[in-house]
Order: structure tokens, then C-alpha cells, then sequence
């Protein structure tokens, strides 16, 4: 009978040492977890990287692409509440080249080129050439315009207010 009982009370003691390891290691593997998701899943804002040059963050409707996650388009146009603009330098560098078919990028000239020619249907261009539309509507959710200041203006052209600035301002479309 005493044998019984001491062998029961070392079970019970190894039983509450492996739960206790097993809380242990959970809360070691929960910590790793935390940090890895941590460095993968950067906020959608962080001006913190020397790689992102991107957007005003003035405005509470604008946001800024990160260039470390791949599922992140620059420009999110399936939303009509983003304005992806930076108005207060002379040139603009909005870019995520994480995706392929995505290159949306300014140069350091003061008269801004931004082009995307890896996909066929957004060429959006220098409003200093007449013979370049500055705006492709060959997408329907997307207009880049240079609204004829020495900064641009990569808006969704579902917003009245980028539409009206996009063809009226213009030098190109109203050529």
C-alpha cells in the first residue's frame, strides 16, 4: 500500500514537471512566432527603411507601401479612399518592387517620369512631352497624373477631385 502511494505521488510530480516544460516551451515557441511575424509583417506605414520612399502622411486616407512584403501593391485601387501622393518634395519615388509586374518609379529629375513598363496597360508618363498622354485610361481604376506642378500625383481616378486634376490640368490630354 505504500508503495502504491509513493509511486502515485512521483507520477503526479513528473506530471506536473511535463506540463510545466510544456507551458515553457509553448511560451518559447509563442515568443519566436511573435518575433518572426513581427519582422515579416512590417506596418503598412513604415517610413522607418531606408528602401521606402513613398507617401505624405499628412492625410489620414493615404498608405504607404511597404516594400518588404509582396503582397503589398503601391497603389491600391480597389479602394476609393486611397490617395497615394507625396506633395510636399519635387519628385516622387512610389515603389514595390517586391511584384513583378508592378514598377511604378521617379527619377530624380524635376519634371518627373513615372512610368510602369512591365505591364502593357499603365504607361503613365512625363506631361513635359506633348506627344505622351500623362494619364492611361486604358485601366479604369487607375490614373497617374502630373498636375502641372513640380510634384505628382498618383491617384485613383474613381475620386471626382484626381479626375477633374487629371484632365484638366493636363498639358497632354488636352492637347
Amino acid at each position: 500500500m505504500g508503495r502504491n502511494f509513493d509511486e502515485a505521488r512521483r507520477s503526479a510530480e513528473d506530471c506536473s514537471w511535463s506540463e510545466a516544460l510544456d507551458v515553457y516551451l509553448s511560451f518559447i515557441y509563442l515568443s519566436i512566432y511573435l518575433s518572426i511575424y513581427r519582422v515579416n509583417h512590417i506596418d503598412v506605414c513604415d517610413n522607418s527603411r531606408s528602401d521606402i520612399d513613398v507617401c505624405d502622411n499628412s492625410r489620414s486616407d493615404i498608405v504607404v507601401c511597404d516594400n518588404s512584403r509582396n503582397d503589398i501593391d503601391a497603389c491600391d485601387n480597389s479602394r476609393r479612399d486611397i490617395d497615394v501622393s507625396d506633395n510636399s518634395r519635387s519628385n516622387i519615388d512610389v515603389c514595390d518592387n517586391s511584384r513583378c509586374d508592378i514598377d511604378v518609379c521617379g527619377n530624380s529629375r524635376s519634371d518627373i517620369d513615372v512610368c510602369d513598363n512591365s505591364r502593357c496597360d499603365i504607361d503613365a508618363c512625363d506631361n513635359g512631352r506633348s506627344d505622351i498622354d500623362a494619364c492611361d485610361n486604358s485601366r479604369s481604376d487607375i490614373d497617374a497624373c502630373d498636375n502641372s506642378r513640380s510634384d505628382i500625383e498618383v491617384c485613383d481616378k474613381s475620386r471626382l477631385r484626381a479626375q477633374k486634376a487629371c484632365f484638366y490640368l493636363s498639358p497632354a490630354k488636352n492637347l
